[in-house]
């Protein structure tokens, strides 16, 4: 790679590009920042083989832009980013470190495959492309339409995946692992497949980890479950929203718990809320609890429902977040206080 070095500029010849759109580079550096600074950026670019790129001192006007030029299929993406005095590398919605290297080649080989995002766009999960996203979303949003209680895991993951489109890979071995389980013991009727999937899944320790396909397909390959690889969740937190989506949590009532499970005591209050409610299968069987074993106790007194569910869930060491589905339903999610 040539590198060439005049006038305060800093140029890498030729083209961050993958296919036939491609990103053009120019990086400003602010002035207070390390001499050597746009050196170590240029050598780190050098090491990526990341090429097409520009550094060199503000000038008055500078500022973070995303510029496209070209026509369809031939477009060029000229970011200017600023290189802060504290030697981080700004670029629209991004900041970067030099010690980042890894993500800033994704960012650029992402741009040249995808394009920019809208304004105000989340960054897309599990790396799929936003329109393939939203297709997902549409799927697993879904509602499921039978009632779920007692039928086997593997025919119920099987029924599930149908309404979602046949979108999960479940493999021989996913299906005979699910075989294995017990009945099914959550009501999943009305909540998005999305999540009804994903908490079947998740009770033997399965989860469906989307992949790109073709155009806007996306495949979930059904596998056992990797801290290293992210899985479908089972719904979306949404405690911060509490108040907005679910307010009786904070009504008051007069209270008394005696001689019930803590099982028992959440199965006479969700009616009463009005949403689902979902176990963490996984999570109470490796920690060895059983809700239905363990007894509730509050002695009488006036509360909230969230109060009330906080109380009797602790008893039992477990815990509830309020979480939405995929078709932005809440529902109660009760887990374990000691994390998996």
């Amino acid at each position: 790679m040539c590198t060439l070095l005049c006038a305060g500029w800093l140029l890498l010849g030729g083209n961050c590009a993958r296919g036939a759109d491609r990103v053009e580079l120019e990086i400003v550096t602010e002035a207070g920042g390390a001499i050597t600074a746009g050196q170590e950026w240029a050598k780190l670019f050098g090491e990526l083989n990341l090429s097409g790129v520009q550094i060199r001192g503000s000038r008055p006007g500078d500022k973070v832009d995303l510029r496209v030029s070209g026509s369809p299929g031939s477009r060029v993406y000229h970011v200017v980013g600023v290189l802060t005095s504290r030697n981080e590398l700004l670029v629209p919605g991004k900041r970067f470190r030099p010690s980042d290297s890894a993500a800033i080649a994704d960012w650029l080989t992402r741009l040249a495959e995808d394009g920019p995002g809208q304004p105000g766009d989340e960054e897309v999960p599990f790396g799929l492309k936003r329109d393939q996203y939203v297709s997902l979303r549409r799927s697993l949003g879904r509602p499921v339409a039978a009632r779920t209680l007692e039928q086997g895991a593997a025919e119920l993951a099987d029924e599930l995946n149908r309404t979602a489109g046949d979108c999960f890979q479940l493999t021989t071995g996913a299906r005979r692992q699910l075989a294995g389980a017990g009945p099914w013991r959550d009501e999943l009727q009305g909540l998005a497949v999305g999540t009804a999937l994903a908490a079947v899944l998740r009770s033997e320790g399965l989860g469906g980890v989307p992949r790109r396909g073709a155009g806007t397909q996306v495949i979930c390959t059904v596998s056992e479950l990797d801290e290293n690889h992210a899985a479908w969740p089972v719904g979306f937190n949404a405690d911060a929203r509490r108040r907005e989506l679910l307010p009786i949590l904070f009504e008051f009532l007069n209270a008394e718990i005696e001689g019930a499970s803590v099982a028992e005591t959440i199965d006479s209050v969700a009616p009463r809320l009005g949403v689902p409610v979902l176990y963490d299968r996984l999570a109470l069987e490796i920690h060895g609890i059983d809700p239905a074993q363990v007894e509730a106790s509050l002695p009488a007194k006036r509360t909230s429902y969230s109060l009330l569910l906080q109380k009797v869930l602790f008893q039992a060491r477990l815990k509830y977040e309020l979480r939405v589905d995929d078709a932005g339903k809440p529902f109660l999610w009760i887990t374990t206080i000691k994390k998996v």
